[in-house]
């Protein structure tokens, strides 16, 4: 018997097990030890009890028959040889439980299993327990499996409620934007003037053709670097030497987190030397310094001004950018425009990513302050004609939909929903300039008498309504309960909420590993989108005689119906976020559609 191999001595009830010179169970009563774990456990609701190295697999029965029937169990062991181990030795009726899972390979992606075994939206918290000390072997491969499920189901239902609240408004402005397809280019064809790119004439690396078009998901990121799931960030990228690494899941959009397909290995970890992502854009936050950009050699020399691309957002700490600027290119987001009109500035490409009304204040007298917009096909569709400059497309999936899928090929370049302009914009400009990206004003911060850059339109309505009445200080934004103090990277306190916490940590992650974009194979057709448009509308216009009583259909064509166009009711409380296919026999659902359809067959009408 080799020193790796678990080796079995019998124990009062049950066995105790032995690995590598350690007993990993209780050599007295190992059975009853787990069961009193197992009884000491909360019962509650929608819980997800994380089992890590299970190994018999004691207590087990018994919290399948005491916990709640919304519960489940999923097991996990990392370790080779009691993976193996545990798989021989777990109950046949245990493993057969369609309320229990076991995650024992080292190539499992976990968090695609809870979702693919159980669904989406199933779970509301998760409760660890270490049935053995075998936990100890890789304490920080199990502190992140739990991690980064914690996260992600909390997010789950924070990306539920934003698209409860917007989905609605995102899928009408999709609808609408529709009719640019074909007219306005993707934003991949958007190129920086340079001496080397006039002479190329090609796209980056980054952005050729690709062979097989479909969503990338760029979030398997460690919990320890931030996460996807706008977790906080340490000031270092996960160490490569502690092993797998779970990451998961999806991006949030704006306000909350939008799952997006993908194939992302997750129980690798993020490491440069893996290769499990790339990580040659963007700043290191590591040694916070630019590393060479793509095509830039350090044996080149000084990097000249011209060759770095300075990425804006609006946040307290732009203002030093203005003060320090000796030239190169810049990529702001829209609330940076009136800043820069106001030094007297351009950009040389705008990003927007709002689909309500809130930013077209932002393009207030500042049409010619941006040479070009990029525009997500989410966006408010009159923020197209917003600027003198051309206006670009791209596109980020904020929820799974049918739609999406049967555009493909027609779509813009596609970006994993980062939930941030800023971040959206910073990536952007690692996919379409050749140089050094610099950003700036991406602070994710504010303080007490400052949230957005000066000249922003939120500073100037401060100063609109300075009075004896209302401060020039947003004391109350700033102070309000879910607030608290920290401290930036200069040592200066700041003010931050978990929201704002949660895209840094998004920002240090995107920065260490990059994001990767999905090009079109090929620019859209205008005849193309115009015939798609066309069989929406008539589908929609059908679905709408159906449930008006106008035109007789199956229960069945219903259904196809309605989940081929799911967008309809992706919003919904009970359909948020978990892809589950339409209910044609609850009436109240059908009425909503019927209530809401109108708007969306005008939205196609008018493209």
């Amino acid at each position: 018997m080799t020193p790796d191999t678990p080796r079995v001595v019998p124990a009062k009830r049950g066995y105790a097990v032995f690995y590598e010179g350690k007993a990993l169970l209780s050599t007295r009563d190992p059975a009853t030890a787990c069961e009193r774990l197992v009884a000491a456990l909360s019962k509650d609701e929608r819980t997800l009890y994380l089992c890590v190295s299970p190994l018999f697999g004691y207590g087990l029965p018994r919290l399948l028959d005491t916990m709640r029937p919304s519960s489940a169990i999923l097991c996990v062991e990392t370790e080779p040889p009691l993976a193996d181990f545990t798989r021989r030795h777990l109950p046949p009726d245990l493993t057969r439980h369609p309320r229990f899972a076991l995650a024992a390979d080292p190539t499992d992606d976990v968090l695609a299993a809870v979702f693919a075994r159980w669904g989406h939206r199933v779970f509301r918290r998760v409760v660890r327990f270490d049935l053995s000390s075998a936990a100890a072997l890789h304490p920080v491969r199990y502190r992140n499996i739990e991690e980064i499920l914690r996260r992600e189901i909390a997010l789950e239902w924070e990306n539920a409620a934003t698209l409860m609240k917007l989905g609605r408004r995102y899928a009408l402005n999709f609808l609408r934007n529709l009719r640019l397809l074909g007219t306005v280019p993707s934003v991949e064809t958007f190129r920086l003037l340079s001496e080397e790119n006039d002479k190329g004439g090609k796209h980056p690396p980054c952005l050729q053709p690709s062979r097989n078009y479909k969503p990338v998901r760029a979030c398997s990121f460690a919990p320890s670097s931030g996460t996807p799931l706008c977790g906080e960030s340490p000031a270092t990228p996960p160490d490569p030497g502690e092993g797998p690494v779970l990451g998961g899941g999806a991006c949030p959009r704006r306000r909350g987190l939008s799952p997006s397909g993908g194939d992302c290995p997750q129980w690798r970890g993020l490491s440069p030397a893996e290769g499990a992502v790339s990580t040659r854009w963007g700043l290191s936050p590591r040694d916070g310094a630019c590393p060479p950009a793509r095509g830039l050699s350090p044996a080149e020399g000084p990097v000249p001004a011209s060759r770095v691309i300075h990425v804006l957002g609006a946040g307290p700490s732009l203002d030093r950018f203005f003060t320090d600027y000796s030239g190169g290119s810049i990529v702001c987001v829209d609330t940076a425009l009136p800043a820069l009109r106001s030094h007297g500035l351009k950009a040389s490409l705008a990003v927007t990513l709002e689909a309500q009304h809130w930013n077209l204040r932002d393009f207030i007298g500042c049409r010619d302050t941006a040479r070009a917009l990029a525009m997500d096909m989410s966006a408010l569709p009159v923020t197209a004609d917003c600027v003198d400059g051309p206006t670009y497309l791209f596109f980020t999936p904020w929820t799974p939909l049918r739609i999406f899928d049967r555009l493909r090929g027609l779509l813009p370049l596609e970006i994993p929903p980062l939930g941030n302009v800023g971040i959206t914009a910073y990536t952007l400009a690692n996919c379409l300039f050749r140089g050094i990206i610099v950003p700036h004003g991406l602070d994710f911060a504010f303080t007490i008498d400052q949230y957005h850059c000066r000249d922003s339109p939120g500073h100037i309505e401060l100063l609109r309504r300075l009075d004896h009445l209302h401060s020039l200080f947003p004391v109350e934004a700033a102070l309000r309960s879910s607030t608290f103090a920290a401290v930036n990277d200069r040592g200066k306190p700041i003010r931050q909420d978990p929201v704002m916490r949660r895209y840094r940590g998004l920002f240090l992650t995107v920065q260490h590993n990059g994001i990767s974009a999905v090009t079109p194979p090929s620019p859209a057709k205008r005849e193309t989108a115009t015939a798609f448009t066309r069989t929406i509308r008539f589908e929609l216009t059908r679905i709408r005689n159906i449930l008006s009583g106008q035109e007789k259909a199956s229960s069945t064509e219903l259904a196809a119906l309605l989940n081929t166009n799911d967008f309809l009711f992706a919003h919904y409380p009970d359909y948020a976020g978990t892809q589950n296919p339409a209910n044609i026999e609850d009436i109240s659902f059908l009425k909503r559609i019927r209530a809401e359809i109108d708007a969306f067959i005008q939205a196609v009408t008018e493209v």
